[in-house]
């Protein structure tokens, strides 16, 4: 397996409800909310900050794409737990089943449990552990991915940096349920993806986020009715693209025990390549539950394992597959 590289990914998955969309009173996440409704939100919101730790009962993710030529699908169904540093020990441990990627020239493995502990990481694969010691890079690949996650709070708070998010956000309550034994308020957001892109390429905040990056494409030179323009181009592009995001707090605890994440692809390219340019389309759709939050747990490491080195071929199937979803 190449150093972990599956890993990293699904740490970007699975840490997201520690940072999803928390943000300050006042902000556009509460359009279309009562005020009790919309306090009630941030409170919650506010918890999810603080977590340092969650059990994942159960998770799924199914993801497709298709180019005009290619369809390409990943899916997934499992659970675990997951600690951070600032609990005072780094843990994640993921049980996963049903796993199908595609296309993929090699057989990939339906079952897979992956067990870091510290600096330590290990995989079982067919009743066998594999392990070994992360290197430097495991371990800054791990950091990176939960600091991609824990941005997801800065772009959630996009209206306290300038950009304007009028019509990007709404936010509505649904009816309360009774699920994983507790009562559960549920708010649905619902973000238009065209108007995002415009707000964020007429916002000087672009060129700052860039950096020098931006200047070497050429964006530091234009001006902010250049970069408006240039959204309301692209803009079209997405139209047909959605995403909902479902939070479901316990009425009691306010605490996050559901995130649901459906995300719906239709890219136009016809601008770029006539009207015979076939569309990217597809679909992402991600269900996590939570339980005890901010709770310590205790997985043992295994007491003998062989070598990593020894799983990486066996694993080619899914290394194969993961790179061509970009992993």
């Amino acid at each position: 397996m190449k150093r972990f590289f599956a890993l990293f990914a699904i740490v970007m998955l699975l840490a997201a409800p520690l940072s999803a969309f928390a943000q300050d009173g006042g902000n556009p996440a509460c359009t279309g909310l009562s005020e009790d409704d919309c306090q009630f939100l941030l409170a919650a919101q506010a918890n999810v900050t603080t977590a340092n730790s969650f059990a994942i009962p159960s998770m799924s993710l199914n993801f497709n794409l298709n180019d005009g030529t290619t369809e390409t699908v990943l899916s997934v169904t499992g659970g675990g737990h997951v600690m951070l540093p600032d609990s005072g020990k780094f843990l994640v441990h993921l049980v996963l089943s049903d796993i199908v990627i595609q296309p993929s020239d090699q057989p990939v493995p339906s079952n897979l449990e992956v067990l870091v502990i510290d600096n330590m990481g290990y995989v079982n694969y067919e009743g066998e552990w594999y392990g070994e010691e992360l290197s430097q890079e495991d371990q800054e690949g791990l950091q990176e991915a939960l600091g991609m996650v824990d941005s997801l709070s800065a772009t959630s708070s996009l209206g306290e940096t300038g950009i304007d998010l009028t019509g990007v956000l709404t936010t509505t309550r649904g009816e309360d349920v009774e699920a994983m034994g507790m009562t559960m308020t549920a708010f649905k957001t619902d973000i238009n993806i065209t108007t995002l892109l415009t707000a964020v390429l007429s916002s000087p905040l672009l060129g700052e986020l860039l950096g020098e990056s931006g200047a070497d494409m050429g964006l530091g030179e234009l001006s902010p009715e250049d970069m408006q323009m240039m959204g309301m181009m692209f803009a079209p592009m997405l139209t047909g693209t959605t995403i909902s995001i479902e939070n479901w707090f316990g009425a009691e605890d306010q605490l996050l025990h559901k995130l649901v994440l459906d995300l719906v692809i239709n890219i136009d390219l016809s601008m770029f390549g006539g009207a015979e340019a076939a569309p990217i389309t597809g679909a992402v759709s991600l269900d996590i539950d939570l339980d005890q939050v901010n709770e310590t747990f205790d997985v043992p490491a295994p007491e003998s394992f062989k070598p990593m080195d020894e799983l990486e071929g066996k694993l080619e199937g899914l290394s194969e597959g993961l790179g061509s979803l970009g992993m």
